[in-house]
This record gives structure tokens, C-alpha cells and sequence, in this order.
């Protein structure tokens, strides 16, 4: 399982330092640089927890974070080809691309090319800010041509194949969209790996909001009860009550500012792969109005991969096609696709 300390531990290690576990934590003889660049000891204990005698390397403690900063400044790449044990076969992308269905319209298969593409494997780096701080790790990989997903293609492609060195990956808008796309489809990762955190979080909002409405219910009952009792005169009760309320909202303004989880995903590796595909033309009708779609089948996976949302970017695997343009349209932007509807995508 991996852990700060461990993180720590393997990170110092790689940058040359002496490490020895001990009964709660960690050893470490750090190299010169990182005591210079770092601050860090010379020579001390690493606990998770804080105790005395050791250097405190738990979830929001000023030397991890200081690791990791020097850790992700840069991000790591690596360039591979992939050659396959098996000679890619266009029968098979022919029978997958009978099988995909469009929402609303038709298509008919024009041409099949096997061909090399570019995948990026993305391990994004992500944290979850709100009362406390939750950090994680995911990964994605997405068609760099394609800007689409390829569920489990890393592991696919060391099992189907042997990975040699290429030449560096590509630069320029292509690998920065690629990537856009990749910690796009992290977020939503993100999210998901983190349900229980944000579903506890907003638990206790609810929790807190129903303790600050009881609490001035609480305080406008009293007002009313000595009001009845004729201790407050109408005019003390009238500037009582505007006190409450503007303490009431001022309260849950700040109860609200609190309550923003901010999430910001970063790049923390990648892996440029180039590995067989077939791309394949679709002519796709809809109405009187026809357009070619292209998609791709990964011949690692033995998937194929759904266009990408015009509307929102995201992966389209029960696509429709809008009237005006035949815009690509996921099921979620609109999902009911008979009859006409207004395209989520713009008139563009």
C-alpha cells in the first residue's frame, strides 16, 4: 500500500540517500543535496505520526509537502513502441464497427486503414481542499488522435506485446490537448475514488446547517416568548430580531464559503505509446444531411473506441447526431435523442 512514509522512503532512496526501517518509521541518511536544497537532517527517524525524536512525514506536514514539490516540478516521460505478439487483423475491426450503433442515425462503413497511433498513459495527481485535504493518484489513457479513452490499454499492452524505446514523444497543441483531455477524464476519476470523502463532507454541511438554523430558531423563540411577556418593547424586539438575522446570515455565508471543495488535478507522469490501430471512416446520415465520423479500434484492448462529446468533450459510446451539423452528442448532454432538439454543441 502506498504511504508517505513510504513515498518518502522510496523517493530520499532514489535520490541516493541511506534508508533503514525501524520499529515506527523510517532511518534515513540523506545525500548533501538534499540537505542543502531541502532543509532536511543529515541523519533522523521518519514517522507518519508525530512523536518525539522523529521527523513528522504525515498527510499535510511541511516536509512532505516540501518532497513533494521537489518531486513533481518536473514530470517524468517516457517514449515506447509497441510491437505486438500477434499481426493486427482488419476482420476484427470490420466485426466491431458492425456492432456500434448511433443513437438517431445510420452510417455506413467506408474504409478500414490499419495504421500506428499514439496513446498517452496519464498518472494525474490530485487534491481535494476543503476543512481537511485528501490527495490521491489515478491514471488514464486517452487516444491522442482521437481524444477518447482507452479503458485498461497499459495493462493490455504489456500483455500483448513487448515495449522497445522510441524516439521523444510529440510536442506542440497535439500532446497538449491529449493531455487536457487525459486530466479532464482524471477529474472525473477523481471524483469517483473520492465519493466517500465528498459524501462525508457534505454530511457534515448538512449537519452544520441544521445546528445554526436550530441555534437562531432557538434565540428567535426567546425573543418571542419575552416579547409576549411584555419584558421587550416592539421597538427593542424589531432591532433584536434584524441582529438575528443579520447574524444568522452572516453565519451562513461563512458556513457556505466552507463548504467549497476545491479539486485540482495535475500531470505527475506519462507514457507516449505508439501501438497498432485500425482507423476506421463511418458515413454517418441523418435526415438529408450525411457526415464521415472517424473513429478507432485498439487492437491491444480489442476495443472500439466511441468518438468523443462535441458539447462537452467527454467519451461518446451511445453517440447521437444533432440536425444543423451532426455534432457528435453523448447520452449525456442530451438523452433523449428522438425528434429535434436544440444542439448542446452550438450552431459551430
Amino acid at each position: 500500500m502506498n504511504t508517505p512514509q513510504s513515498f518518502v522512503e522510496a523517493w530520499c532512496a532514489h535520490q541516493g540517500a541511506v534508508v533503514e526501517p525501524w520499529a515506527e518509521g523510517v532511518e534515513i541518511l540523506q545525500p548533501t543535496e538534499l540537505i542543502t536544497a531541502l532543509g532536511l537532517p543529515e541523519h533522523a527517524r521518519y514517522s507518519e505520526q508525530p512523536a518525539p525524536g522523529s521527523v513528522w512525514v504525515g498527510y499535510g506536514s511541511p516536509v512532505l509537502e516540501r518532497i513533494l514539490q521537489a518531486a513533481t516540478r518536473e514530470v517524468p516521460w517516457a517514449a515506447l513502441v509497441l510491437e505486438p505478439y500477434a499481426a493486427p487483423r482488419e476482420a476484427m475491426a470490420r466485426k466491431a464497427a458492425e456492432r456500434f450503433s448511433l443513437r438517431n442515425a445510420v452510417y455506413t462503413l467506408e474504409e478500414v486503414r490499419v495504421e500506428a497511433a499514439a496513446r498517452l498513459v496519464a498518472s494525474a495527481r490530485y487534491s481535494l481542499l476543503a476543512d481537511d485535504r485528501r490527495d490521491g493518484l489515478v491514471e488514464e489513457t486517452v487516444s491522442l488522435s482521437q481524444r477518447v479513452s482507452v479503458p485498461g490499454f497499459w495493462e493490455a499492452a504489456r500483455a500483448s506485446g513487448s515495449l522497445h524505446p522510441a524516439a521523444a514523444p510529440p510536442a506542440g497543441e497535439e500532446l497538449a490537448e491529449a493531455v487536457r483531455a487525459a486530466l479532464m477524464r482524471g477529474e472525473a476519476l477523481a471524483r469517483i475514488q473520492a465519493r466517500g470523502y465528498l459524501e462525508g463532507f457534505a454530511r457534515r454541511q448538512e449537519r452544520d446547517l441544521r445546528r445554526v438554523e436550530e441555534y437562531f430558531q432557538g434565540l428567535r423563540a426567546e425573543l418571542n416568548k419575552r416579547s409576549l411577556r411584555a419584558k421587550v418593547t416592539p421597538e427593542d424586539r424589531a432591532l433584536k430580531a434584524a441582529a438575528i438575522d443579520r447574524e444568522r446570515a452572516a453565519k451562513l455565508q461563512e458556513l457556505s464559503e466552507r463548504g467549497q471543495v476545491r479539486l485540482a488535478v495535475a500531470l505527475a507522469a506519462a507514457v507516449w505509446v505508439e501501438a497498432p490501430v485500425a482507423g476506421l471512416a463511418l458515413r454517418t446520415r441523418r435526415r438529408k444531411a450525411e457526415r464521415t465520423v472517424r473513429l478507432e479500434y485498439d487492437f491491444a484492448t480489442q476495443h472500439l473506441l466511441g468518438p468523443a462529446c462535441e458539447a462537452c468533450g467527454l467519451d461518446a459510446p451511445l453517440p447521437a447526431l444533432c440536425d444543423e451539423r451532426l455534432h457528435v452528442i453523448c447520452a449525456r448532454c442530451v438523452p433523449r435523442a428522438e425528434g429535434r432538439w436544440e444542439c448542446p454543441a452550438g450552431p459551430h
